[in-house]
Protein backbone atom coordinates (compact mmCIF):
# COMPACT_ATOMS: atom_id res chain seq x y z
CA UNK A 1 0.00 0.00 0.00
CA UNK A 2 2.79 2.41 0.95
CA UNK A 3 4.71 1.66 -2.28
CA UNK A 4 1.57 2.40 -4.29
CA UNK A 5 1.17 5.82 -2.65
CA UNK A 6 4.78 6.73 -3.35
CA UNK A 7 4.40 5.69 -6.99
CA UNK A 8 1.14 7.65 -7.34
CA UNK A 9 2.70 10.74 -5.72
CA UNK A 10 5.74 10.51 -8.03
CA UNK A 11 3.49 10.19 -11.10
CA UNK A 12 1.41 13.23 -10.10
CA UNK A 13 4.55 15.31 -9.45
CA UNK A 14 5.97 14.32 -12.85
CA UNK A 15 2.76 15.35 -14.61
CA UNK A 16 2.63 18.69 -12.78
CA UNK A 17 6.27 19.52 -13.47
CA UNK A 18 5.97 18.51 -17.11
CA UNK A 19 2.82 20.52 -17.72
CA UNK A 20 4.29 23.54 -15.92
CA UNK A 21 7.42 23.40 -18.07
CA UNK A 22 5.27 23.14 -21.20
CA UNK A 23 3.12 26.10 -20.12
CA UNK A 24 6.09 28.36 -19.38
CA UNK A 25 7.88 27.44 -22.60
CA UNK A 26 4.86 28.27 -24.79
CA UNK A 27 3.40 31.23 -22.86
CA UNK A 28 3.71 34.73 -24.36
CA UNK A 29 3.99 37.00 -21.37
CA UNK A 30 2.71 40.53 -21.90
CA UNK A 31 1.91 40.02 -25.57
CA UNK A 32 -1.48 40.06 -27.18
CA UNK A 33 -2.32 37.63 -29.93
CA UNK A 34 0.15 35.14 -31.28
CA UNK A 35 2.89 37.46 -32.58
CA UNK A 36 6.35 35.87 -32.44
CA UNK A 37 8.81 37.13 -29.86
CA UNK A 38 11.63 39.04 -31.62
CA UNK A 39 15.17 37.75 -31.08
CA UNK A 40 17.54 40.51 -30.00
CA UNK A 41 20.94 40.01 -31.60
CA UNK A 42 22.50 43.38 -30.73
CA UNK A 43 23.14 45.18 -27.44
CA UNK A 44 20.13 47.09 -26.18
CA UNK A 45 20.57 50.86 -26.24
CA UNK A 46 23.83 50.73 -28.18
CA UNK A 47 22.47 52.68 -31.12
CA UNK A 48 23.14 51.49 -34.63
CA UNK A 49 25.08 48.23 -34.49
CA UNK A 50 28.08 47.91 -36.80
CA UNK A 51 28.60 44.32 -37.89
CA UNK A 52 32.00 45.15 -39.44
CA UNK A 53 33.75 47.81 -37.37
CA UNK A 54 37.05 49.20 -38.53
CA UNK A 55 40.13 47.79 -36.77
CA UNK A 56 41.36 49.39 -33.56
CA UNK A 57 44.96 48.96 -34.73
CA UNK A 58 44.94 50.33 -38.30
CA UNK A 59 47.61 49.58 -40.91
CA UNK A 60 50.99 51.06 -40.13
CA UNK A 61 51.84 53.99 -42.40
CA UNK A 62 55.28 54.03 -44.02
CA UNK A 63 56.21 57.18 -42.09
CA UNK A 64 55.38 55.70 -38.67
CA UNK A 65 58.02 55.69 -35.96
CA UNK A 66 58.50 52.11 -34.76
CA UNK A 67 59.84 50.85 -31.47
CA UNK A 68 63.42 49.61 -31.73
CA UNK A 69 64.24 45.90 -31.52
CA UNK A 70 66.34 46.52 -28.39
CA UNK A 71 63.37 48.05 -26.55
CA UNK A 72 61.20 45.03 -27.38
CA UNK A 73 63.88 42.58 -26.27
CA UNK A 74 64.20 44.42 -22.93
CA UNK A 75 60.58 43.50 -22.18
CA UNK A 76 61.42 39.81 -21.89
CA UNK A 77 61.90 38.29 -18.44
CA UNK A 78 65.54 38.28 -17.29
CA UNK A 79 65.73 34.49 -16.96
CA UNK A 80 64.94 33.90 -20.64
CA UNK A 81 67.08 33.70 -23.75
CA UNK A 82 65.89 35.47 -26.91
CA UNK A 83 65.41 32.90 -29.70
CA UNK A 84 64.39 35.48 -32.30
CA UNK A 85 62.84 38.90 -32.74
CA UNK A 86 61.10 39.58 -36.06
CA UNK A 87 59.38 42.65 -37.44
CA UNK A 88 56.47 41.67 -39.69
CA UNK A 89 52.89 42.63 -40.41
CA UNK A 90 50.00 41.21 -38.42
CA UNK A 91 48.79 39.44 -41.58
CA UNK A 92 52.17 37.74 -42.03
CA UNK A 93 52.17 36.69 -38.37
CA UNK A 94 48.72 35.17 -38.63
CA UNK A 95 49.47 33.29 -41.84
CA UNK A 96 52.74 31.87 -40.45
CA UNK A 97 51.81 31.17 -36.83
CA UNK A 98 48.04 31.37 -36.32
CA UNK A 99 46.46 30.29 -39.57
CA UNK A 100 43.29 29.05 -37.87
CA UNK A 101 42.61 32.22 -35.83
CA UNK A 102 41.66 35.76 -36.84
CA UNK A 103 41.60 39.01 -34.89
CA UNK A 104 39.60 41.62 -36.76
CA UNK A 105 40.56 44.40 -34.34
CA UNK A 106 44.04 44.45 -35.90
CA UNK A 107 44.53 45.41 -39.54
CA UNK A 108 46.58 42.81 -41.48
CA UNK A 109 48.94 45.63 -42.53
CA UNK A 110 49.78 46.62 -38.94
CA UNK A 111 53.49 46.16 -38.09
CA UNK A 112 54.22 43.93 -35.10
CA UNK A 113 57.29 42.62 -33.31
CA UNK A 114 57.31 38.86 -32.65
CA UNK A 115 59.55 38.02 -29.69
CA UNK A 116 60.27 34.39 -28.91
CA UNK A 117 62.01 33.64 -25.61
CA UNK A 118 63.31 30.30 -24.29
CA UNK A 119 63.49 29.38 -20.60
CA UNK A 120 65.68 26.25 -20.29
CA UNK A 121 65.52 26.26 -16.48
CA UNK A 122 61.80 26.92 -16.36
CA UNK A 123 59.65 29.99 -15.89
CA UNK A 124 56.92 30.74 -13.35
CA UNK A 125 53.50 31.15 -14.98
CA UNK A 126 49.99 31.23 -13.54
CA UNK A 127 49.92 27.47 -14.22
CA UNK A 128 53.04 26.88 -12.13
CA UNK A 129 56.69 26.67 -13.11
CA UNK A 130 57.09 25.21 -16.59
CA UNK A 131 60.43 23.70 -17.64
CA UNK A 132 61.76 24.07 -21.18
CA UNK A 133 59.24 26.80 -21.89
CA UNK A 134 59.14 28.73 -25.15
CA UNK A 135 57.14 31.96 -24.87
CA UNK A 136 56.07 33.91 -27.95
CA UNK A 137 54.77 37.44 -27.42
CA UNK A 138 53.53 39.73 -30.19
CA UNK A 139 53.90 43.47 -29.59
CA UNK A 140 52.47 46.34 -31.59
CA UNK A 141 55.46 47.97 -33.32
CA UNK A 142 54.18 51.53 -32.83
CA UNK A 143 52.85 51.49 -29.27
CA UNK A 144 54.60 48.49 -27.71
CA UNK A 145 51.26 47.08 -26.53
CA UNK A 146 51.15 43.30 -26.13
CA UNK A 147 48.70 41.87 -28.64
CA UNK A 148 48.91 38.14 -27.99
CA UNK A 149 51.11 35.59 -26.23
CA UNK A 150 51.61 31.84 -26.41
CA UNK A 151 53.48 29.39 -24.21
CA UNK A 152 54.83 26.08 -25.45
CA UNK A 153 56.65 23.41 -23.45
CA UNK A 154 59.31 21.63 -25.50
CA UNK A 155 59.10 17.87 -25.88
CA UNK A 156 62.29 15.82 -25.55
CA UNK A 157 64.45 16.33 -28.64
CA UNK A 158 62.76 19.58 -29.75
CA UNK A 159 64.65 22.84 -30.03
CA UNK A 160 63.24 26.34 -29.44
CA UNK A 161 64.09 27.35 -33.01
CA UNK A 162 61.78 24.73 -34.56
CA UNK A 163 58.65 25.65 -32.59
CA UNK A 164 56.04 27.22 -34.84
Amino acid sequence: MRVGRIALTAAICTILVGSGAFFFSTASFGQSGSAPVPIITHPVGAGPYNENPSPVYVATPDTAVLIAREQIEKQRPADGQVVFTKLMTWGEYQSQYESAARNYQIDPGRKVWVLRTYFPDGHATRFGTLSNLVMTVVYDAQTGAGLTAHNYVLKPGESPETVK
